[in-house]
């Protein structure tokens, strides 16, 4: 059977699956991180009237038409007056001189620089020069940051209409599987998909919802795949996706389920199994860490964007020459974990080789390489986009 690929995949599951989006009201200071499900519009115009643009003294600009006039003798609030960086000032002046220009004599006068010339309107903020009412602020889809929550707060907002995180469940089994931190017997692994699915799904914007392991029994299965149908929105099940004697989550999926796919043509992770329940996706991937790591950050990072209504978040990509041979399956795509280098000749990418490389070595390297189908071997030297697991700057020199 012809595998599907990953685009295909997703496209298929499009087609059936009817995404609902909730929406909920939260403060500015639990906004961070969310995406607004509606525009932001000003309430106010600011300033209101007008406003000093800098710190100094507000004067009458008609002072000053006739040449320069005593100022030593001025007096404050009659004359002039203070007027700081955003300050409203009495409407009987019209032009602002910086305090740098400025010297406040003991009496109260003023003692201004001989260079100093006055017109109306000098360093004065005119009304609604900061932003004017329903002048439209933040767009929906916007992933609000620190600087887009200030944003919101100048436009008269406290609360923010933000999509509802979507909850994807994430069910581990296996009757081999411990929790991290107990100790390891034999016959025995250790649940690293857990909390590695916790972390993601909370970078990617949804609400992680972890159910205990569960062992290989099929009624234990189908109940607690049942109990998360009812809280959550996604559902992710790891392991037992091959066909071993207590492998019955595919099997699962496919007699309650609308099949999606069963298998994808990326590895690690081909045995995948994609299908709606209850209207619901539901997604079975390999035990595997490193192939858990592809399912949930392609295929569950699509579903939560759709859901949030927001672009598929993408990786910062270099150009890097590859420093070795690659040989890769031309049937599908593969993900390689890629060393990336930067020299003075440009960036250099080192497969970690898979099977002769420790876990540690693979997932700590710095970044992905996705395979093109039909193409199997990449020369060293030849050219690759490396998709970043750092910034730019956090790549090592090598010279």
């Amino acid at each position: 059977m012809k595998l599907k690929s990953r685009y295909q995949v997703l496209d298929d599951l499009y087609e059936k699956w009817n995404v609902t989006a909730d929406t909920e009201t939260v403060s500015l200071g639990d906004s961070f991180g969310r995406v607004l499900a509606e525009d932001v519009y000003s309430q106010w115009t600011i300033p209101v009237v007008r406003a000093s643009a800098m710190d100094g003294v507000a004067v009458k600009s008609s002072a000053f038409e006739s040449g320069r006039p005593d100022t030593e003798k001025w007096v404050r609030g009659i004359d002039y007056d203070r007027a700081d960086t955003g300050d409203d000032f009495d409407d009987a002046f019209d032009a602002v001189i910086a305090i740098e220009q400025v010297e406040i004599l003991p009496n109260g006068g003023l003692l201004i620089d001989d260079d100093v010339e006055v017109t109306g309107g000098d360093s004065v903020r005119p009304a609604g020069s900061t932003l004017m009412k329903d002048e439209l602020m933040l767009v929906k889809g916007t992933r609000m940051r620190a600087e887009h929550i200030a944003c919101a707060a100048m436009a008269g907002r406290a609360t923010v209409v933000v999509y509802k995180k979507p909850v994807v469940a994430f069910i581990p089994t296996g009757s081999e599987l411990v929790p991290a931190g107990a100790p390891v017997g034999r016959g025995q692994n250790i649940d690293s998909n857990s909390p590695m699915a916790e972390a993601m799904i909370r970078d990617m914007g949804g609400e992680p919802l972890l159910f205990p392991i569960v062992k290989d029994n099929r009624s234990n299965l189908e109940a607690v795949l049942e109990d998360a149908l009812s809280k959550a929105d996604i559902v992710v099940l790891s392991g037992g996706s091959s066909k071993g004697e207590e492998d019955f989550n595919t099997h699962i999926l496919k007699e309650k389920g609308d099949l999606i796919c069963d298998g994808v043509a990326a590895v690690p992770g081909r045995p995948m199994t994609l299908a709606l329940i209850d209207g619901k996706p539901v997604m079975n991937s390999s035990g595997p860490p490193f192939a858990a790591f592809y399912g949930l950050d392609w295929c569950v990072r699509a579903m939560i964007c759709d859901m949030l209504g927001i672009s598929f978040t993408e990786r910062h990509r270099v150009r890097a020459r590859l420093m070795e041979d690659l040989h890769t399956p031309e049937v599908m795509e593969m993900l390689v974990k890629m060393n990336v280098y930067r020299t003075r000749h440009g960036f250099r990418a080192e497969p970690v080789a898979r099977g002769a490389s420790s876990l540690g070595d693979t997932f700590n390297a710095n970044g992905i390489f996705i395979s093109t189908r039909g193409v199997g071997f990449l020369p060293a030297g030849s050219i690759v986009q490396v998709e970043l697991e750092c910034t730019p700057d956090e790549i090592p020199f090598i010279g």
